[in-house]
């Protein structure tokens, strides 16, 4: 594995169906009592679900919106040169200044295009008179062109932290990223994504409120210490991490086989059961393996994180209505070039 990839989790289907979790978030001593026999029972109803019938009800997509950056209402192209420059976040010298950080002296701006407008005044096609309403001139505007604009990474700055999300619930099995040492944060997504592993910097970055994604991260991560993972998103680990996260979804609760079979279904390139199924059982080794190692770390750690689960009230911006539907993996893998 490349130390410069990410591995992301993104719906594999484009189909938008409202439809919600009503299941509660079981206690851990309810969850904690024979977890690895519980996991494998599930694995296996997963398994043979996954292997005779096909799933057609997928989860509303909840993206957050955490604190808003300016580049999130950037053109495609603008995010790119973003991209180029080596942050995700970039902003004026007075952006930067208002959210209470300064720009490191000898920092360079990077640039990117703004619409040149120009405003004209509308006259009659007939006599070439303006045009005039109450007494005034109608003008509009016209884009005119495109200017070069800087801005400052936000690597290039010091000061106040910026605000970060906090999530309303903390998933199950945050205790076993903790004691790997693995950062987790919440952002906002920039290309549609759900979530990534970053295997270089060992931090999983969650763009929804969904323990199955975080599951599916979190099963990338003990794959990666059981042998070494493959640069990009390759088939049999991303159904390795979506079986993982499917089945420790049943332990606890949550019913995401409609997601999860529809993932697999992208990466077996079919929609058929039987192959969906065969994938399943190519893999189903490994994903015993991972269960078995996220299980046993999280009950050598203590459960202490999974009793609290924390409730943080909801910020005014998070948009709990939203229901888009994501793009297909392959649009949204993120890999970024030394």
């Amino acid at each position: 594995m490349s130390s410069t990839e990410n591995i992301d989790r993104n719906e594999a289907t484009s189909t938008e169906i409202t439809a919600s979790r009503s299941a509660q978030v079981p206690q851990t001593s309810e969850v904690s009592t024979g977890s690895a026999e519980k996991a494998s029972a599930a694995l296996s109803r997963i398994v043979h679900l996954f292997s005779t019938t096909e799933l057609h009800k997928t989860v509303a997509t909840v993206y957050i919106k955490s604190a808003g950056r300016p580049c999130e209402k950037w053109s495609i192209g603008n995010l790119l040169l973003m991209y180029i420059a080596g942050t995700t976040d970039g902003r004026t010298y007075v952006a930067w200044k208002r959210a209470g950080r300064n720009v490191k002296r000898g920092a360079k701006a990077f640039y990117i295009l703004e619409p040149r407008v120009i405003t004209k005044v509308k006259t009659d096609p007939h006599t070439g008179e303006p045009v005039l309403h109450e007494g005034k001139p109608v003008t509009y505007q016209v884009l005119a062109g495109f200017r070069p604009s800087p801005r400052f990474r936000y690597e290039d700055t010091e000061g106040e932290p910026l605000e970060e999300f906090k999530p309303r619930q903390v998933p199950p099995l945050m205790n076993v990223a903790e004691k790997w040492g693995i950062n987790v944060s919440y952002k906002n997504t920039m290309q549609g994504e759900q979530g990534y592993f970053e295997p270089a910097t060992n931090s999983i970055v969650l763009c929804v409120e969904d323990p199955s994604v975080f599951f599916h991260e979190l099963a990338h991560k003990a794959h990666s210490k059981i042998e070494p993972l493959k640069p990009g998103q390759d088939p049999e680990q991303e159904a390795i991490a979506e079986l993982t996260a499917c089945t420790l979804s049943e332990v606890y609760g949550y019913d995401v086989k409609g997601n999860a079979y529809e993932y697999i279904a992208h990466y077996a390139r079919s929609h058929s059961p039987e192959q969906v199924g065969r994938l399943c059982m190519k893999v189903l080794d490994k994903v015993k393996k991972v269960l078995d190692l996220i299980l046993s770390t999280g009950e050598e750690t203590g459960t202490a994180n999974d009793k609290k689960q924390q409730q943080a009230p909801s910020l005014p911006n998070q948009d709990a209505a939203a229901t888009t539907a994501a793009p297909a993996p392959e649009a949204m893998i993120k890999e970024v070039t030394a």
